[in-house]
């Protein structure tokens, strides 16, 4: 095999835990089919520095922290400790908490519009095998808009508008299509949950 090849996964019951996050195989091999280190390797530039993690793999292994559900930068480091997960999803080093920490802090406007990008290429890529698997099963491809309000309170919240029941909130319009998140704005929460979802599920399959 391929020293860069993705190594495959055998699910099976076991006496012993070989990871501790039994469904993070599943998205690091999924990370690996839409090729996101490369893409985020080439559209994200943050450090000036050419030591420790570079920075596809800071944003991979935050990426994979997220998806444990432990919403705290202290993920990646329970996540640094599961040789199984960070060998499928081909990370080579995982930061330590302080250092992501440290990089996030860092993130510029051009380094948040790549990361938009990545999402845009990642849909891309993703979709057409889902809109096919959706033809093949239901004959139709199911595609869903949705509008969730948040709510936002202090002074760290950027742009909150009154929503529809008085309350101060951003919305997050979402675009779905069969099971593929293809869409996702985080606007003011008087604006239109339908507003782009026609432009955002095209661009996800051109």
């Amino acid at each position: 095999m391929p020293s860069n090849a993705a190594p495959r996964g055998e699910y099976a019951v076991a006496k012993d835990s070989l990871t501790s996050f039994a469904g993070l195989p599943f998205i690091a091999r999924l990370a690996r089919f839409v090729d996101l280190g490369p893409v985020l390797r080439s559209r994200v530039h943050v450090k000036q520095r050419r030591r420790g993690c570079r920075d596809d793999e800071t944003l991979l292994a935050l990426i994979l922290a997220l998806c444990t559900g432990g919403g705290h930068l202290n993920s990646v480091d329970t996540l640094a400790a599961d040789t199984a997960v960070c060998r499928a999803a081909g990370l080579r080093a995982v930061p330590g908490s302080r250092r992501l920490g440290e990089f996030l802090t860092r993130l510029s406007d051009q380094a948040l519009a790549g990361l938009q990008e990545c999402a845009r290429v990642v849909a891309r890529r993703l979709t057409p095998a889902i809109v096919r698997h959706c033809v093949a099963t239901q004959e139709y491809v199911p595609v869903f808009v949705d509008g969730t309000g948040i709510e936002g309170q202090g002074h760290q919240c950027e742009g909150p508008a009154r929503g529809y029941n008085g309350e101060k909130q951003d919305w997050l319009h979402s675009a779905f299509m069969g099971a593929a998140w293809v869409s996702a704005r985080l606007n003011e929460g008087t604006t239109d949950g339908q507003g782009c979802w026609n432009s955002d599920c095209r661009r996800a399959i051109s």
